[in-house]
């Protein structure tokens, strides 16, 4: 199995992190929502929140892609195969 990723494998990604991210977002609410005290505004728990999801960015970018491709391809541990490039014109040989 060669390891090169279609172009949708990306999109789906990206799907799953939305997911996750609204999914940091709600927890992240309801935890601010229960500590911080009720006279501040609901700006700060938004600004809170977003520095949060910035913060876990690589996090949700890495769980995003293993989710997806785990979806998809299961894990064989036995099973080896040989590489082959689906793109040999792109090698840089000299």
């Amino acid at each position: 199995m060669s390891y090169y990723l279609e172009i949708g494998f990306w999109y789906g990604a990206m799907y799953v992190a939305y997911a996750l991210s609204i999914g940091i977002f709600l927890i992240g609410w309801a935890a601010t929502s229960l500590l911080l005290p009720e006279s501040w505004s609901p700006w700060i728990q938004v600004g809170i929140i977003c520095a949060c999801i910035v913060f876990l960015m690589p996090v949700t970018y890495a769980l995003s892609r293993l989710i997806w491709i785990n979806l998809f391809v299961q894990y064989e541990p036995g099973r080896r195969e040989l590489h082959v490039n689906p793109h040999p014109e792109m090698t840089n040989s000299t």
